[in-house]
């Protein structure tokens, strides 16, 4: 069929044909970078198409399409200039990776105690915030200073335990 005058190529022949001319088209003659020239004549291929039946000449018609697209595409990146080598060192914040494990860290206890119960947090909160002594927690709570003690043993290893969960979630993430 192939040999027939008036056939008609099927599209992924003319791809395999067409993909590495376009390519060179916009990467090296043009001098774009692999990655943008790539897109460069997908965007072509999604244009052809999208209007192949008005095409008369398919190899010509992509060929122009991707070198009109790649000067475009110098025209508008003309005033850009790669950034120096040493930039990533140069221009880092030194506080920048401990204010990331601050927020990491408060995000995570944020969480821990959001799924603590209620009465874990408020003894937790008393004792340690409010510094409440554990007798004046337990005549609140009417109950002894030693339940007081046992109940902040155990929200401590429960919000221990969550925490560790949350932490390692966010590290394998």
């Amino acid at each position: 069929m192939a040999d027939a005058p008036h056939s008609v190529e099927p599209f992924e022949e003319f791809y395999t044909r067409m993909i590495n001319v376009l390519r060179f088209i916009a990467h090296v003659r043009f001098r774009i970078p692999l990655p943008d020239a790539e897109g460069i004549v997908h965007d072509a291929f999604v244009k052809y198409l999208r209007d192949y039946r008005t095409v008369r000449d398919p190899s010509r018609w992509l060929a122009a399409t991707v070198a009109n697209a790649s000067r475009n595409f110098l025209r508008d990146h003309a005033r850009e200039r790669p950034l120096p080598p040493d930039a990533d060192v140069r221009w880092q914040d030194p506080g920048a990776a401990q204010d990331l494990e601050l927020i990491d860290m408060r995000l995570t206890l944020g969480a821990t105690l959001a799924q603590l119960g209620e009465r874990c947090r408020n003894v937790l909160y008393r004792f340690h915030v409010h510094e409440e002594s554990t007798s004046a927690i337990a005549e609140t709570l009417n109950t002894t200073p030693g339940y007081v003690q046992l109940l902040l043993h155990l929200c401590r290893k429960r919000a221990r335990a969550i925490y560790l969960g949350l932490a390692k979630v966010g590290h394998d993430a």
